[in-house]
């Protein structure tokens, strides 16, 4: 967990594993709105939530990396438990957007079913 600022002024706040490096969200934020950023909060290795200072409203983004179906079910349970107890505690005012890789498994052959949908270099 922990940020970044790149030279051109950018910033990344990250969140993830280090075993086998894999796993974990991140946000970017341009230069030119890292002064709006209230808050980011890393709150685990799958999701992370950023509050920045909008007009008229302030806006929350919260960057979900999904445990698929591979994941123990205590494992899946543990991830939507742990978002909704996210999207529970932003401040009810706040413009919400939840967003994010919800590991949808659709198959090896999902480019040939539907190439305008899915790309052909997925894992697997």
């Amino acid at each position: 967990m922990g940020e970044v600022t790149t030279d051109e002024g950018h910033k990344l706040w990250f969140s993830g594993e280090t075993k086998e490096c894999r796993n974990g969200v991140g946000l970017f934020v341009h230069k030119t709105i890292v002064g709006s950023v209230l808050h980011c909060e890393n709150i685990s290795s799958r999701i992370i939530s950023i509050r920045l200072n909008a007009s008229p409203f302030k806006l929350t983004v919260i960057q979900v990396y999904a445990a698929t179906s591979g994941h123990t079910d205590e494992e899946i349970e543990d991830f939507y438990l742990t978002l909704n107890k996210t999207i529970q505690n932003t401040p009810r005012k706040d413009v919400l957007i939840v967003l994010g890789d919800w590991n949808a498994k659709i198959g090896t052959d999902a480019h040939e079913n539907w190439p305008a949908v899915a790309g052909k270099f997925g894992l697997g």
